[in-house]
């Protein structure tokens, strides 16, 4: 078992009743859902960018918008 910071965190990733906790140096599982992660995280730091993904804000470098072509 290992502590891991919280600004150490670049993101959190969902798999089945797991976590993956992924930092610059390495990834972890936890038993612990994105639900309540998400529900104990400071959302200044962390936002879910997806169902399944929490992301750490300081880990973005940048954000490009993407536009979606429908036909109709």
């Amino acid at each position: 078992m290992r502590l891991i910071p919280v600004d150490e965190i670049c993101y959190f990733h969902a798999e089945d009743k797991y976590t993956r906790v992924v930092t610059a140096d390495g990834e972890a599982l936890i038993r612990k859902t994105i639900k309540e992660l998400f529900d104990e995280l400071d959302l200044e730091s962390f936002w879910q960018v997806h169902r399944g993904t929490i992301v750490n804000l300081r880990a973005i470098a940048r954000v490009e918008a993407r536009l979606i072509a429908t036909s109709r």
